[in-house]
């Protein structure tokens, strides 16, 4: 999509839509060799952090914050200007049946 200008305006729908709901964030994060971020948890940020500055409504559901990437968690729960609330919801999972 790069030749096309699609992948530029995906990018853009993400941040400007309404609503964005990512499911299961940080499954898709791998660490680059050397350390370094890779590009989806660059990209991802870029949106969330746009939709933060326009106050976008974001849903984010993730099974664990660990393996998350530092910056990225810490936008994800920051309370800045009161925009974000965190739930944590507990119980059995259906896939595996553990609590």
């Amino acid at each position: 999509g790069y030749d096309t200008g699609e992948y530029e305006r995906t990018i853009v729908a993400l941040a400007e839509t309404p609503l964005l709901i990512l499911d299961d964030v940080g499954s898709e994060y791998r660490r680059a060799s050397g350390g370094d971020v890779n590009w989806a948890a660059e990209q991802l940020y870029m949106v969330l952090a746009d939709r933060e500055m326009h106050a976008r409504e974001t849903v984010v559901t993730a099974n664990r914050l660990t393996g998350i990437d530092e910056r990225l968690l810490d936008r994800l729960l920051s309370t800045l200007n009161g925009l974000s609330r965190h739930i944590r919801i507990t119980g059995t999972s259906y896939r595996s049946g553990r609590g």
